[in-house]
């Protein structure tokens, strides 16, 4: 396990996350452009993405263009949609998605005050905590899935729905 805490913290988020070889699924509520295009451009080497993340700007102005971003990507690239999941979860349900969780591959867990911009990856004093041990990975990843299962049931949102909550819903429509 490692932590760091300072100016920079980005620079070992960038290291695990963008050397992903199956998935990553993160949990922040800002989101920069220019990282989300990053980490999006994942999705050309068949890497599963799931994101968690506000609708509301609260700090990075860019936020709104990922959220644009990601909303563009489900409408209109259907060859990457099934590697593609994107949660951007309106004020009206929860005021704000504040944690910050970045899983790697199963393999790496990334918690602390780090979102994914710019300014907290060089600019702001974040803490995070790296782990490689697979028992925390797997109680950190599997938070984030029971997160990421409950967030099905705000209705306000940019989103990829399960398939399971499309089948309920076409259930109670007929």
């Amino acid at each position: 396990m490692q932590t760091h805490i300072g100016q920079g913290v980005g620079k070992y988020i960038q290291k695990e996350l963008f050397k992903t070889k199956k998935y990553v699924k993160v949990c922040s509520p800002n989101i920069s452009y220019s990282l989300s295009k990053k980490l999006f451009n994942l999705l050309d080497n068949q890497i599963k993405i799931q994101v968690i993340t506000s609708d509301i700007i609260t700090g990075d102005k860019n936020s709104n263009q990922t959220n644009s971003l990601a909303k563009e990507i489900l409408q209109k690239n259907d060859n990457i949609k099934h590697n593609f999941e994107y949660k951007a979860i309106s004020t009206k349900d929860i005021p704000l998605i504040h944690a910050k969780i970045y899983v790697i591959d199963g393999n790496c867990a990334i918690i602390g005050s780090a979102n994914l911009t710019e300014n907290s990856f060089q600019n702001f004093v974040e803490y995070i905590l790296i782990t490689h041990e697979i028992d925390l990975v797997k109680k950190i990843e599997n938070d984030f899935d029971k997160f990421w299962i409950e967030c099905d049931s705000y209705e306000n949102q940019i989103t990829t729905k399960s398939f399971k909550k499309l089948l309920k819903t076409l259930k109670k429509k007929l």
